[in-house]
């Protein structure tokens, strides 16, 4: 006689839902479409806060005067010229020449026969007493010898001016010759006063 014994029990635990069960996929598509939801709102509630904070920077800005937020306004280029005004060098310009003071030391010397006469002349500036160092002099000898000669200053500012050889003795004897300063020039002076002279003697 077959064995007639208690029907086969379900083994699903109470409480859990069987996985075949049409209703629990739903469940899963509701709980996915509601999380969806909240993170939309989550992000508009985000925009919408920026929006009022950036307002408000916008509205303390201009309250305050600072510059506007927004889009930069186009700037203008503007050039600078800067003049630099360059001083003239003074020492560049030739200063007026000075007519100098010319002072004449006469002397004389003889071999028998014949004799020369020599006069140093002294070139001092008269603005500053100074000795003029380099000026070129010249002079012209006459009574008995003429001839023109000249020198160049000295850093003591003298120069001797030396006559040709003169007759010492005989009829074509020379008893006295003159100089005369016909001009003293450079190194800033020119002479345009009457011009001295000087007179030198025969040594015997």
């Amino acid at each position: 006689m077959p064995y007639r014994g208690l029907p086969l029990m379900s083994h699903t635990p109470r409480g859990v839902p069987d996985r075949r069960d049409p209703t629990a996929g739903a469940t899963l598509v509701e709980y996915a479409l509601a999380v969806g939801l909240v993170a939309l709102v989550m992000v508009g509630a985000l925009n919408v806060l920026e929006s009022a904070s950036r307002d408000g920077l916008e509205d303390r800005a201009a309250s305050a005067g600072a510059p506007d937020l927004g889009p930069a306004a186009p700037v203008s280029s503007t050039t600078v010229v800067t003049t630099t005004s360059v001083p003239s060098d003074s020492s560049t310009t030739t200063a007026p020449a000075v007519s100098p003071t010319v002072t004449m030391t006469s002397s004389s010397t003889n071999d028998n026969s014949d004799w020369v006469a020599t006069v140093v002349v002294r070139v001092v500036d008269p603005l500053t007493g100074l000795p003029v160092t380099g000026a070129t002099v010249e002079g012209r000898w006459s009574d008995g010898a003429t001839s023109t000669t000249e020198c160049i200053t000295s850093e003591q500012g003298t120069c001797p001016l030396s006559s040709a050889d003169i007759n010492l003795r005989g009829s074509k004897s020379v008893e006295s010759i003159t100089l005369t300063i016909v001009s003293v020039t450079g190194n800033g002076v020119t002479y345009t006063e009457v011009p001295p002279s000087e007179t030198v003697d025969n040594p015997l």
